[in-house]
């Protein structure tokens, strides 16, 4: 829901980009292909839709949004106006 509302580092066209969606269609990818293949791939449909639903958001997510490179990470505070950093005192 988050990415549909737009709050998540993911656009809204990707919200098909999760388990629900990639699982069970690894798993027809697995049924779907035939001969000895198929049945080797039988054992490997969790691994088949975990490998789309990476692959996946790793080529959305490969470069940043224009604009979000600032941006403090969703849930954290922004620092004050003004606020400097602490100062350390040299070792």
């Amino acid at each position: 829901m988050r990415v549909l509302r737009g709050g998540a580092a993911l656009p809204r066209w990707a919200w098909f980009v999760n388990p629900l969606v990639c699982l069970p269609v690894g798993g027809l990818v697995a049924m779907l292909t035939p001969g000895p293949v198929g049945t080797a791939l039988q054992g490997a449909q969790l691994s088949i839709g975990n490998l789309l639903l990476f692959s996946l958001s790793t080529a959305v997510l490969w470069k940043a949004r224009p604009g979000t490179a600032g941006r403090p990470a969703p849930g954290t505070a922004p620092a004050a106006h003004g606020a400097r950093e602490p100062r350390t005192s040299p070792a």
